[in-house]
């Protein structure tokens, strides 16, 4: 995890219990990842329930066993075809060439692609006709292919999750099921409830249940970030347990409720990956430049910002707001900038030919010294990543709910690399070996391994500088230019536009939500008195990453403050590593 990802971020690690049996729910947008970055931050020792089907893999199957993670019978693993298509009016299935009496039986599930709803035969009334507990939610008026779930019988599993709750352990389970790479929540399971009941019936003691936010910033990239949330407890009232003696249904959908509530208040939900990027766009315009948010505080305003652009997101000054901003997003792409950049822009200042020569020395001569790793590493990289893309068509094509199949993209590239690095490196030694004798080639081995994490930490370098030099090389073009001017009087509307929005529909999301404004006026009035001229030594304000945890606003010293050009080239990476590029 510590490889895969250049920054794994923590927050909320107090409200995980140290003892006692805990139950932690997730949500699942980076398949097998999600799972490897709880366990590797969690304090304890977790047991992950896993897709039966996943254990018969290689690798991960391997360190699944490893983890004991706990498999689950999946009925969309046990789907089959059956003959023929099938309409809807209501409950009712109209088969078209079926034959009902021998494909499907009680109790089992339907499911055609085109939804993730799979309803429960009640009766098979005929070869051509079935009455559903509950029909798909709409009528399907052509004939539709469709696939027979069977009903699985998950006693052990239970008996599994029990006794590790039984005695005093930690479970982690995923209630979306299927991972996906949606940028909202998926309905959730019901057997996250039972199983928490289900304990607290057997042994008496209601297990902690904490709702767990992942968010990624690509996370389908090598050396992105993850920020992990431990939320509040979900409390149990004293009518769950004998209620659920009576009515598990009912029980069950009651905490189902509350887990769900619990799971959105630690995880960003929007209605679109477009929709997502404007509100990251939207939280840089709206928070001070000079004002430094903890992790804590960054992931608030996102969710807020998030819940009430969707709130009122049919509203016309919101919708007209969204378009604007990602027309403005497109633009700095389209230009090569980050809006760090366009934020630190003076056209007054001449032609930075200093900076631009030491990035160009920086950058061939880190290229240079990062050449051994790339020789060894960038073949494996290249092909992991075409493989990767390759699985991800695969998994969107196979699936009712994944947009592009990125959530599987990730995982794909940790399995290559455990893969092909063995090879590769038995490869390289036997090469040494060949060339040089035992003796060197043990030494050159042993080397092997630093020598990888150090051009891994270049490379790093080396793209940013990459990145930070395209504008430096546009700038002398008079359209250039333009088009920068035009940028920088963009964002100053843009930024009084969102900062009204949420003036005027901030209140709305209720007092006790806005009297807790994590931006305050305080902090908008700091900004613009940091910005107003003086005659003494400029001090300017500093963007600090959301990832400092200070308790307010900072400032320093800048002694020849550089301009867009030429700004630091820290403050770049803090732009292009820290916000998300779906």
């Amino acid at each position: 995890v510590r490889i895969f990802f250049q920054d794994v971020q923590l927050v909320g690690e107090s409200n995980l219990p140290r003892k006692g049996p805990v139950i932690l729910v997730g949500n699942h947008q980076n398949q097998f990842v999600d799972a490897l970055v709880l366990f590797s931050q969690c304090s304890r020792d977790v047991q992950f329930l896993i897709a039966a089907k996943s254990l018969t893999k290689p690798v991960v199957g391997t360190l699944a066993r490893n983890l004991r993670c706990i498999p689950v019978q999946r009925r969309i693993d046990a789907a089959r075809s059956a003959t023929g298509r099938i309409t809807t009016n209501g409950n009712v299935v109209i088969g078209h060439g079926t034959h009902f009496l021998t494909d499907v039986s009680e109790a089992e599930q339907l499911q055609i692609k085109s939804t993730g709803t799979t309803p429960v035969v009640k009766e098979i009334i005929d070869d051509e006709h079935i009455e559903l507990m509950e029909g798909f939610g709409f009528d399907i008026t052509e004939p539709t292919d469709f696939t027979v779930l069977a009903k699985l019988n998950h006693r052990q599993m239970f008996d599994s999750v029990y006794s590790t709750l039984g005695a005093g352990g930690v479970i982690g389970i995923f209630p979306e099921g299927g991972s996906h790479d949606r940028p909202e929540l998926l309905p959730l399971k019901a057997g996250v409830s039972i199983m928490a009941l289900g304990a607290y019936d057997r042994h008496g003691v209601p297990p902690t249940i904490i709702p767990c936010g992942l968010t990624y910033f690509s996370g389908h990239r090598f050396r992105s970030r993850v920020m992990i949330e431990f939320g509040e407890p979900i409390q149990f009232t004293s009518d769950l347990l004998p209620m659920f003696k009576k009515d598990k249904k009912t029980a069950s959908g009651i905490l189902l409720e509350r887990i769900e509530r619990g799971l959105r208040n630690v995880t960003i939900n929007v209605p679109s990956n477009e929709w997502l990027r404007c509100t990251h766009v939207a939280r840089r315009l709206y928070q001070p430049k000079n004002l430094t948010l903890s992790v804590e505080s960054y992931l608030r305003l996102m969710r807020r910002l998030a819940a009430g652009f969707t709130m009122f997101q049919h509203e016309p000054q919101v919708l007209k707001l969204m378009k604007d901003l990602h027309k403005y997003d497109m633009a700095l792409k389209d230009s090569h900038l980050k809006d760090q950049q366009v934020v630190s822009m003076d056209f007054n200042r001449p032609y930075p030919w200093r900076i631009l020569f030491q990035r160009l020395v920086m950058f061939f001569g880190l290229l240079l010294v990062a050449l051994p790793g790339l020789i060894v590493h960038l073949p494996i990289a290249g092909y992991a990543k075409l493989r990767a893309q390759r699985e991800a068509r695969k998994a969107a094509a196979s699936s009712s709910v994944k947009l592009e199949g990125k959530d599987v993209i990730a995982s794909q590239k940790i399995v290559l690399a455990f893969t092909l690095l063995p090879v590769v490196y038995t490869t390289l030694f036997s090469t040494l070996w060949y060339w040089l004798g035992l003796p060197l080639a043990l030494l050159a081995m042993c080397a092997v391994p630093p020598i990888s994490f150090a051009s891994l930490m270049i490379v790093e370098r080396v793209v940013l500088l990459g990145q930070s030099l395209i504008p430096l090389l546009l700038w002398p073009l008079p359209s250039y230019r333009n088009l920068l001017a035009s940028l920088f009087q963009r964002r100053a509307t843009l930024q009084k536009r969102v900062r009204e929005l949420v003036e005027e529909l901030g209140p709305k999301l209720g007092k006790e939500v806005w009297n807790q404004r994590i931006v305050a006026n305080a902090d908008f009035e700091y900004e613009s008195q940091a910005e107003q001229p003086s005659n003494e030594n400029t001090v300017w304000p500093q963007r600090q990453s959301y990832a400092s945890a200070t308790s307010g606003p900072s400032r320093v010293d800048r002694a020849n403050p550089l301009d867009m050009l030429g700004t630091s080239l820290d403050s770049i990476q803090e732009e292009l590593e820290h916000e998300l590029d779906i």
